[in-house]
């Protein structure tokens, strides 16, 4: 039953209520609560209704909170409930509603009646407590009262079929993307997917980059949602795996079937690393052979490929293999890391087999060297070895790489280790080399480390902390590689080795160099670190009886949490901390001997009693303000000057302590002689309304303006409507600097706090007013198109309809219209009037850009871009039409109705960039009819009787005929057909050889078209001006169809003549290349070497001694 329930008791006497405070006063935090809870839990039912009714009815707010945190305790919910309508309460009611069953309609009446800022933490506690019913209910309520923008806050608490509904209504943040992909990560995976599809390949790039965190949480919580939602839309799939694909391959490989069906015909995907899931592998060996084969076939990396292969029972790696490179066909683009997860026999074959097919490889090459690594360690010894004394680096290094690769691959301790005891002239190479043999080292699995000895260890770490050259990276994978070690030896309790690994290990972490951190938790055998401290004790205490304490504070960094196993360095760090000379010694010193587990706040409690200074240490001062609230009083009365505070802890303190925060704060804010950021930063320990109301009228422009801010999110809701406003809104309304701007942005934060939406009426003079800050007016607006309270809309509408509006303020408020698009015609017409006004304003608009908006407002947008550039006119400034078609390029497909209609704009006369602007939209949309309206109006041009009018097109069109040479996805066959036609009826005889070559070069990759080539032949007609030489060597990277190669080479050699002679060579030289130079290819060539044609040959010839075919 609770207290609202029962009959009223009689109050306690006043001076029982003062005493249970004043004996909470002493208290630190954690004390503090649990002897509350206590005292809660010990009360009689008529002794806490009496109690609870006393302090509510209390004069401060402290005692208001305190009867609040009674009332949780006995799980009060009636007075939890009555403390959710108290403004002054409600944000801790709020977090106890968290965890205790209050009603809904008590939350309900927290969204209704509530501020912004109640209402979004009522969203959250929607979302900790689980109440995914009672906030789908609230959507229509929010989406009608308070708009879209509040409605994406709210779907962090709704359940998955909702946010489906909504997501793409509300134009989720980046960071509302992140927190919904951890409670509905399949709508999120198909909201991202959808949107990645429908956005042009450049425009990806961005919009992925800008949404890493919500596909970071898909990739590694819910990857295999995040691989089926993006197959859904193969672009999106596509997207993922070009732009990172290190980052998301693992998760689409979760299911493999449908990477293969989206990638198989696309580009080689890249990836510089591949460490596969379980459930990745598990997937891949699910696979049949041939599957898997065209899975290998879809990556460039060996080492990723070689993660793939290593997914497949061992038995069928071959078979996997075998169907990548097919008999007949060398496999020289094999690397050593695909050989090397092969079973042995298998992988000495093909090692020997791909050697002897690359003999025009020099010997010491890398690619020879990883290949050798897969063969036997005892044949690939000696080469292997001979390369570690190369006068190259490049060679040794990749030499001692492949050596012990090769070691490690024979899976035996012992010969790895005579590999590693072998390589000591790698640990006194140049840094580069000794970073690499180390790299190798880490990789390797700690079981064939396990017969090393620690000779080798200790000679590594002797000259890498001893050379001068060491980088950071290198001591810290000599860290790594030694830990691992520690750790495996502590496993196999070899505590002798132990011991000698940590010694070494504390040299390397008495090295400046190192930053990795040692791991707290390795599993020490019994006595070994007693013995590991033993062995390196002497050098501890020489250096700080000699007052140079690094050496000690690096062990005690080895040591971390089991500091205290150590009794006497314990005592020498805790000695250190308090008597050491130089302050960063005993910051260092102070930082380590509190983090032992158990006694943190035991200890800061000691070293703050000997020294307050020392509570400024930031680990130290995090304790001290969090949890040992209760020496906060000796801190204060050292006099010192204090670090910033988080404005959260200030409702651990008690009463007395934030009135004596505040006084030093204020002592510091009044000091002339403090520094401007100093005492700015001071504010912040201030939360008194009056004393900000002090400053704000004193201060400085700096310092006041800090006071304005906290004025707006700190000060009490009484106090806030009463007082503060009135001043905010007065200093908004100056004329200038720092404090006119802060005023403002206080505005937003205090309106956020306040029952009701007042912002537009707050705002609304700070907006209107033309002899205020200009700088307060365009904040007002930017508060105003982030919240779009209602009634904004008509406000920004009515302002800008002033025309002695300032530009600058003038480009804000376009800004937040865009935020309204859709929603009436007027703003159409208001962003229309934007854009074809002054610069800065339609800069404003059009880098809102496509990619901002979702796919439900995008067809608002696209429309609104459509009419402006039908409204573009020759005479329009140039910058105007640029920028226009510019943005009307990246979302012209929503609405493509204003593309056929360019060609107004390139006349002869037309400035060259706005000509280049329209070409480059209309050539990239492949519409014919847009492309022909162009090449038409230009073609007329030319048949000017004007010279000047004609010469002048003559020079667009051949500028035009060059942009499809190198964008081979932005055009189609119909587009270049296009333009030989064009070509062709003015005499362009060069560009119609040149673009029907793209179009022959381009047809390889499909079905045979061999009147295409005989229309090239004709072209080019034996004239050498013709020769399209640049597109022939840019078709060599044209992913062909090796059929339709034959069919056209077997074309080309039964025409006559030069030119066929030629192509023929190029094609074959094509086919060559993607067919790895088999013996079919090499007879082409020798077949070419005896053509008739001497051109021919000699052309025939130059492909032989290409260094690329020959490997």
């Amino acid at each position: 039953m609770s207290a609202s329930e029962e009959p009223r008791a009689d109050e306690p006497g006043e001076e029982t209520v003062t005493s249970f405070i004043d004996s909470l006063d002493s208290l630190s935090f954690p004390a503090r609560m649990q002897a509350i809870t206590e005292h809660a839990r010990a009360l009689s039912h008529d002794d806490y209704v009496a109690l609870h009714t006393a302090l509510d009815n209390g004069t401060s707010e402290d005692e208001r909170f305190l009867a609040l945190q009674l009332a949780v305790v006995r799980r009060d919910l009636i007075g939890v409930e009555r403390a959710l309508a108290d403004p002054v309460l409600r944000r801790r009611a709020l977090s106890a509603a968290i965890r205790l069953p209050v009603s809904d309609l008590a939350l309900t009446s927290v969204v209704t009646m509530g501020s912004r800022r109640d209402r979004i933490a009522t969203y959250g506690v929607l979302r900790l407590s689980r109440r995914r019913a009672l906030a789908d209910s609230l959507v229509p309520l929010v989406l009608e009262r308070y708009g879209r923008v509040e409605l994406a806050e709210l779907l962090v608490a709704c359940s998955a079929s909702v946010v489906a509904r909504w997501l793409p209504g509300v134009e989720p943040s980046p960071g509302l993307l992140g927190r919904l992909a951890r409670t509905a990560p399949e709508p999120v995976a198909r909201f991202l997917a959808f949107e990645i599809a429908r956005r042009e390949r450049h425009a990806q790039v961005c919009w992925l980059r800008a949404r890493s965190a919500a596909l970071t949480v898909l990739a590694t919580r819910y990857p295999s949602v995040l691989a089926e939602a993006t197959a859904r839309y193969g672009d999106a799939m596509r997207a993922l795996v070009h732009v990172d694909a290190d980052s998301y391959l693992d998760a689409l490989l979760t299911r493999p079937a449908l990477l293969i069906r989206e990638l198989r015909e696309g580009e080689p995907v890249h990836s510089r690393s591949l460490a596969l899931s379980k459930a990745a592998r598990t997937a891949i060996a699910e696979l049949p052979t041939t599957e898997v084969a065209a899975l290998l076939r879809l990556f460039v990396n060996g080492s990723t490929r070689a993660s793939v292969l290593a997914a497949v029972a061992l038995q069928d790696r071959r078979k996997c293999f075998d169907l990548v490179y097919p008999a007949g066909e060398s496999p020289i683009s094999t690397m050593g890391e695909e050989l090397r997860v092969l079973p042995s026999a298998d992988r000495v074959e093909l090692a020997e087999r791909i050697l002897s097919a690359n003999t025009g490889v020099r010997d010491l090459g890398w690619y020879r060297l990883a290949i050798t690594s897969a063969l036997p360690y005892d044949r690939a010894e000696p080469l292997l070895r001979t390369a570690t004394s190369s006068h190259r680096y490049q060679q040794r290094r990749a030499a001692w790489m492949a050596l012990l690769r090769c070691a490690a691959a024979e899976r035996d301790p012992q010969a790895f280790a005579s590999a590693v005891c072998s390589a000591d002239r790698a640990w006194h190479d140049q840094d580069r080399i000794r970073s690499s043999v180390l790299q190798v080292l880490v990789e390797t699995p700690a079981r064939l480390s396990s017969e090393i000895p620690i000779r080798v260890f200790w000679e590594a770490v002797t000259a890498t902390v001893g050379a001068r050259d060491a980088a950071p990276r290198t001591c810290d994978l000599l860290a790594r590689w030694l830990t691992r070690e520690l750790t495996s030896s502590a496993s196999r309790a070899q505590a002798d080795r132990v011991v000698d690994l940590g010694k070494l290990l504390a040299r390397v972490y008495a090295d400046e160099r190192t930053s990795v951190e040692f791991p707290a938790r390795i599993p020490l055998p019994a006595g070994s670190v007693a013995r590991l401290w033993t062995a390196i004790r002497e050098q501890v205490i020489a250096g700080v009886r000699a007052h140079r304490f690094d050496l000690a504070l690096r062990v005690a960094r080895l040591f971390g949490t089991r500091l205290a196993a150590v009794p006497e360095l314990d005592r020498l760090i805790g000695d250190i901390a308090r008597t050491a000379v130089d302050s960063a010694d005993r910051a260092a010193a102070a930082n380590r001997w509190v983090t032992v587990d158990g006694l943190r706040e035991q200890r800061v409690g000691e070293l703050v009693s000997h020294d307050p200074s020392l509570g400024m240490v930031d680990r130290l001062w995090e304790v001290v303000v969090t949890r040992r609230t209760d020496l906060l009083d000796r801190m204060l009365a050292a006099g010192q000057s204090l670090p910033p505070v988080a404005s959260g802890c200030h409702g651990r303190w008690t009463a007395a302590q934030r009135s004596s925060m505040q006084t030093r704060a204020m002592s510091v804010i009044e000091n002339p002689t403090a520094g401007i950021r100093e005492r700015a930063a001071a504010v912040e320990l201030v939360s008194e309304g009056a004393a900000l109301l002090s400053i704000v009228e004193s201060a400085p422009q700096p310092i006041a303006a800090a006071a304005l801010e906290a004025l707006g999110r700190s000060v009490p809701v009484r106090m806030r409507s009463e007082q503060v406003l009135p001043v905010l809104l007065r200093h908004a309304a100056a004329a200038s600097g720092p404090a006119p701007r802060a005023a403002v942005r206080a505005l937003g934060s205090a309106v956020d706090g306040l029952p009701g939406d007042l912002a537009v009426d707050l705002l609304r003079p700070v907006v209107l007013d033309r002899s205020g800050s200009l700088g307060a007016a365009k904040e007002a607006v930017r508060v105003l198109g982030a919240r779009q309270p209602v009634g904004a809309l008509d406000l920004l509408v009515e302002a800008w309809a002033d025309p002695g509006v300032h530009r600058d303020l003038r480009a804000a408020m376009a800004v937040a219209l865009v935020g309204y698009l859709g929603t009436s015609e007027k703003i159409s017409a208001l962003l229309i009037e934007a854009i074809r006004g002054p610069a800065a304003v339609r800069t404003a608009v059009l880098s809102c850009g496509a990619d901002s908006f979702t796919a439900d407002r995008q067809g608002s947008w696209a429309g609104l871009l459509a009419t402006v550039v039908d409204g573009l006119s020759p005479t329009d400034d140039p910058a105007l039409c640029c920028e226009v078609v510019s943005a009307y390029e990246q979302c012209w497909r929503t609405e493509p109705r204003a593309v056929d209609r360019l060609s107004r704009l390139v006349g002869a006369d037309a400035p060259r960039e706005v000509a280049e602007a329209v070409w480059q939209l209309v050539l990239r949309t492949r519409r014919p009819t847009a492309v022909t309206g162009l090449v038409d109006r230009l073609v007329a041009d030319i048949g000017s009787p004007d010279r000047g009018v004609a010469a002048a097109a003559w020079q667009r069109l051949k500028e035009m005929t060059n942009l499809p040479m190198w964008d081979r996805k932005a055009i189609d066959r119909q587009t270049v057909q296009a333009l030989i036609d064009g070509c062709r009826a003015v005499g362009m005889q060069v560009s119609v050889a040149t673009l029907t070559a793209r179009l022959a070069a381009d047809s390889l990759s499909g079905p045979p078209d061999p009147a295409l080539w005989d229309e090239l032949i004709a072209a080019i007609d034996e004239r050498p001006a013709r020769w399209p030489g640049k597109v022939m060597r840019w078709a060599g990277y044209v992913s062909a169809n090796l059929d339709t190669v034959r069919v056209i080479i077997r074309h080309l050699l039964g025409q006559a003549g030069s030119i066929p002679g030629q192509l023929a060579v190029g094609v074959v030289a094509l086919g060559a290349r993607q067919a790895k130079l088999t013996d079919e290819w090499i007879n082409l060539i020798d077949d070419l070497t005896q053509h008739q044609d001497p051109d021919v040959r000699e052309a025939a010839r130059s492909v032989r001694a290409d260094r690329w075919l020959t490997g």
